[in-house]
């Protein structure tokens, strides 16, 4: 079984959610890379 990365971005009540499958490999690990830095930017 595959793994399913799904980006969900949310502001103000609006949302998108962005399949993983549907972006090439250089923007998923991009995004993945942005994502991954925002958590621990986060993080108490």
């Amino acid at each position: 079984m595959r793994e399913e990365y799904l980006f969900i971005f949310a502001s103000d009540g609006e949302g998108s959610v962005i399949p993983a499958r549907v972006l090439a490999d250089g923007e998923f690990d991009k995004l993945y890379q942005f994502v991954m830095e925002q958590i621990d930017n986060h993080k108490p």
